[in-house]
Order: C-alpha cells, then structure tokens, then sequence
C-alpha cells in the first residue's frame, strides 16, 4: 500500500526533503502558528464518502496546530464549532440539471477561495472550483478514465457523456494547476498520470480510512439475527452488497446473475433501489427469493458484520470505502480490478478478472459456501490488511503532506 511519506519521492513541487515537525516547530513556533488552511469542497460531513474524508482531514488539521477555514454547501455542526474552525456556506444551486448545477457551484467556489486563500494553504477535489489553483488537490473520481465506462443510450447517455466531458477538461485544468495531487488509490494515480497526463512524481496515494471501531467483526457468539431473517440456514453463505442500486456501474447485475448460478448463497442489498432495475432482474433470473432488498439503511456497520461474504464487481470505483469497511468488519471481499481499494486485499478477498466476470463471481461465492475454514482465515486476514488504512493514518498522511507544502512555501518553493 502506498503512503505520501517516505524520504525518496516528494509528490509536491518545490518542497524540501522531509524535515518537517523540527523546521515547522522553527519557521511558525512551536504551538504551529501561521499554519492556515482552506478547503473548498461540496460536503464536509460523515454522511457521504468524499465528505467524511475531508473532515476527517480538516479534524487532523485542527488537531495538528493549523487553523482550518472550509468553504462548502454543508458542514458537520460539530467540527463547524471546533476551535480553530471557520465555516462559510457556499450554497449549492437549485438547478436539478447536474451540469448546469456544478457549473454554477464551481463558479461560486472559486469566488469564495480567492476572497480567501490569501496567507492560506489552499485544498481542492478535483475541478470543484473551477479550475482554481490548489496547493494540494485530492482526486476522488477522474472523469477523464470515467468516459472510458460512461455508456447509455438515447439524451440520457448523450448528456452522462457531455456532463462527464465538461468535467474532464475541468479537471485537466485543476490538476495541471495544482502544487501537488493526492489520488486515493493506486488506480487513481496511474489514471491521473496515464490519462491526464499528470506527471508521477507530482502524484502521492493516500488510501481513504475506515473507523475499525464502528466496523468490527462479530464478537464470538453474538447473535446474527440477519441470517434466521433472510432464511440462511447455518451451512449457506451470507452476501451482503452496499451501494446505489439505481446504477449499473456498481454491477449489481452482475452479482444477480453470479446468484443465479450457485445455491446455497442468499443476498442482501443495502441502498436506494427505487426505480431501479434490479429487483425485476431478480425475478427474472428466478433468485428472489434469495434477494433481500432493504433500502437505505443507518445501520449499516451492524449489517455488514453479519454478512459473509462482500461481492462488489464495480465497473468503475477510485475507491469504495464499503470494500474498506467491509474488512474491517471481517468480511472478504470479491471484487474486480477496477476497484480501487481492492489494492488494500492480499489473503482477505478474492480477485474477478474485471466487473462482468459472472463465472469468476459464481466460482467465488460456491468456494466460499464450501470451505468455511478458507472463510474465517480470510475473515481476519481481511481485518489485518486494512487496519494500516484508518481515518486516522489518513489524516496524519494529508497534515504531513500539508506540512511539507508549508515549509516549501515559507521556503520560497512554492507559490
């Protein structure tokens, strides 16, 4: 797994070799002063993926001596009320067209940042302002590698693919931009260098953390009342899949028809599935009654950990913090190259040749069904692999990163 630390390669141009706490502690005092920090972004909020991230790296900033200033349409209440904390609401358009909405959010942003970013370390995701310069910009999705996936027929394809173009060529913009880019995964980086021409040594991978505490496996005999609920007798094999199931690039399709071909295996689905075409799928394929469908749920950590299996055949994912959580908790996954944190498995999951690997999958699922001796090593073997990748290794990895754009600045390397 990589790491932003290490002495040979600096992702940010114009910093010195790592000499950070020491030469901080000398340029700004000892209790850090002078360390400012924006962050424009969308959400900054434990709710959504790529919100949950930046405030976990706003907490470690504030932890680590920097005042922290975010510009976004929301905000967690409680760190908004941190010490060190200053919060200002860039409101999001009510436009429901997306490209319309971003364009709009976009220009408000970059509006806010420059009134802002003066005497500040300024941290951006991908074009969300515009194309305004970051010192640091955090690559979440890249719409570039996207429109390799994008398909779709009739106006709604043809507006996926001009929405994901405009955001393409906006990002192109950001990232040549940018002091430095951190890509969430290993997949990330090489999309951000083969398709957007990033150069490598501009580009450090700092894997998206997980909560080992909130997901944890089950304590040995605590109850699994999921299993008696779906009918799983003791010898079959729980599945648990989490994510929108409204969209096919989640490949949710693909774990139905793996289903129709092996028995002994129930599946449970966690997320919005309405209007989706997936439970008419599922009658179809005749695994219905194998099927349960529970829609958005709060619950989710108590879920997962009854599960036994995760299958997660995603046709694009920079990362997948439900792969992530799913180790935690003690449960394999399967999942197929295109899942960016499934460079975090070695022994706690199994790999499909690519998304629509339906014969992979099935394979996958009747191993697992017949070996549970295979399934428990996996079990803590996927909770050992990702225990180097918590929120809070995250977060130290970003304040080190950011530590090194500050004593670059002060140094005069970065402007």
């Amino acid at each position: 797994m990589a790491s932003s630390g290490g002495a040979e390669s600096d992702p940010v141009r114009g910093l010195s070799a790592p000499r950070l706490r020491d030469e901080i502690d000398e340029v700004g005092g000892a209790g850090g002063a002078g360390k400012r920090l924006l962050i424009g972004t969308h959400r900054v909020v434990s709710t959504d993926g790529q919100g949950r991230v930046n405030m976990k790296v706003a907490e470690a900033a504030v932890a680590a001596g920097w005042d922290v200033t975010v510009l976004a349409d929301e905000m967690d209440a409680g760190l908004a009320g941190r010490e060190g904390v200053v919060f200002e609401r860039v409101p999001a358009s009510r436009v429901p067209a997306q490209m319309v909405k971003q364009s709009v959010y976009g220009r408000r942003l970059r509006a806010a940042v420059r009134r802002r970013r003066a005497g500040r370390l300024v941290l951006l995701n991908g074009d969300i302002a515009g194309g305004e310069p970051a010192d640091v910009n955090a690559a979440h999705f890249v719409h570039t590698a996207y429109l390799k996936y994008c398909d779709g027929t009739g106006l709604r394809g043809a507006y996926r693919r001009a929405y994901h173009r405009l955001r393409a060529k906006g990002e192109r913009a950001a990232f040549a931009a940018a002091g430095g880019v951190v890509a969430v995964s290993d997949r990330v980086r090489q999309e951000l260098v083969e398709d957007v021409g990033v150069p490598g040594d501009r580009v450090v991978v700092i894997p998206n953390g997980v909560d080992p505490e909130e997901f944890r496996p089950l304590e040995p005999g605590e109850a699994r009342p999921l299993r008696d609920e779906v009918g799983c007798g003791e010898g079959g094999l729980l599945a648990m899949f989490v994510g929108d199931l409204r969209s096919p690039r989640k490949g949710f399709g693909t774990v139905l028809r793996a289903l129709a071909e092996v028995q002994g295996v129930w599946l449970v689905a966690v997320g919005g599935h309405e209007s989706g075409p997936f439970p008419a799928m599922a009658e179809e394929l005749g695994v219905s009654d194998r099927v349960w469908f529970l829609g958005r749920r709060s619950d989710v950590s108590g879920l997962l950990r009854q599960a036994d299996v995760m299958p997660f055949p995603s046709a694009y994912e920079p990362f997948g913090l439900v792969v992530s959580e799913a180790m935690a908790s003690g449960v394999p996954v399967v999942c197929g190259p295109e899942v960016g944190a499934g460079g975090l498995i070695r022994e706690g999951g199994m790999k499909l040749r690519g998304h629509d690997d339906v014969a992979g999958l099935a394979s996958a699922l009747a191993g697992l069904r017949d070996d549970p001796a295979r399934l428990e090593r996996m079990r803590w073997a996927a909770r050992d692999e990702v225990m180097g990748a918590t929120w809070g290794a995250m977060g130290q990895a970003y304040v080190e990163l950011l530590e090194r754009c500050y004593l670059g600045r002060v140094d005069g390397g970065v402007t």
